[in-house]
């Protein structure tokens, strides 16, 4: 078993979605979306594209990213107060650059998703 907990970031072919998640098996969970063992959001969109991923050492440290990230869609979705945005700029930016530098490894002939 792996002693890091990750947080990742998928997303299908079209960068219409993201999925954001934690696990402390990458490979197994990314294996486990790609298959679609495991019924959920990532599935019924096809985000199978590891897009992203953080590393941390706690649990807890991977939740609170998560929640974090989680926070900066829906915050993007539903047009949030400016207190926010502005305490989630870092990251919109963050999910914008990690997007078109996917899009740009693609256009390339590139698919791996070694971010």
């Amino acid at each position: 078993m792996d002693n890091r907990y990750y947080v990742y970031i998928l997303s299908n072919i079209f960068r219409t979605v993201l999925y954001i998640g934690v696990t402390n098996e990458l490979g197994k969970r990314l294996n486990q979306h790609k298959a679609k063992t495991v019924w959920g959001f990532a599935e019924k969109y096809n985000a199978v594209d590891l897009i992203y991923y953080e590393s941390f050492e706690r649990i807890e440290q991977a939740l609170k990213r998560e929640k974090q990230l989680k926070g900066l869609e829906k915050a993007e979705e539903n047009g949030s107060d400016q207190k926010r945005q502005s305490r989630l700029k870092d990251d919109r930016l963050l999910i914008k650059v990690l997007r078109q530098a996917q899009d740009d490894r693609r256009e390339n002939g590139d698919e791996s998703c070694a971010l």
